[in-house]
């Protein structure tokens, strides 16, 4: 099993993920930009828009490998500090997973998901959210401070 990635979300910082996000933007190589060039703007920051795709994303660029559904139900459910002994939300979560933000993040090119073996792997892609996904669970973070 990969290591668990949740310590590794709380160390984001936000000035250094600003930072490193628009170093990318402004000297990002050439071959990096030709991937990215290959999904628009708009459709990244929808990808990242939804808290369980920041999750799986999350935890495949900590692991850096393949992941199985239910490793990633568990890095989900521990996340949203809900618990793993309510079944009924860690049914949701994994019909929600494989349902909806695993084909949305297939359908994006950030990963690729074998339905019948239940496995998630990173592709090429995947690495080249890292700055935009360091922002926006920064920015998640600054919120959740200011409500507190």
């Amino acid at each position: 099993m990969a290591e668990e990635p949740q310590a590794a979300v709380g160390a984001f910082d936000t000035e250094e993920a600003m930072t490193e996000a628009v170093r990318t933007l402004a000297t990002g190589t050439e071959s990096a930009l030709d991937e990215v060039e290959h999904l628009p703007a708009d459709e990244l920051f929808s990808v990242l828009s939804n808290p369980g795709r920041r999750y799986v994303l999350t935890y495949l660029l900590q692991c850096e490998g393949d992941a199985t559904c239910g490793e990633l139900v568990d890095h989900v459910v521990a996340a949203t500090d809900r618990g793993t002994s309510d079944s009924t939300f860690r049914t949701r979560v994994a019909t929600e997973l494989t349902h909806a933000h695993l084909p949305k993040l297939g359908d994006a090119g950030l990963v690729d998901y074998d339905v019948e073996r239940q496995v998630v792997s990173p592709t090429a892609r995947t690495p080249l959210v890292r700055p935009y996904l360091r922002l926006a669970l920064a920015q998640e973070r600054l919120c959740e401070d200011s409500h507190v």
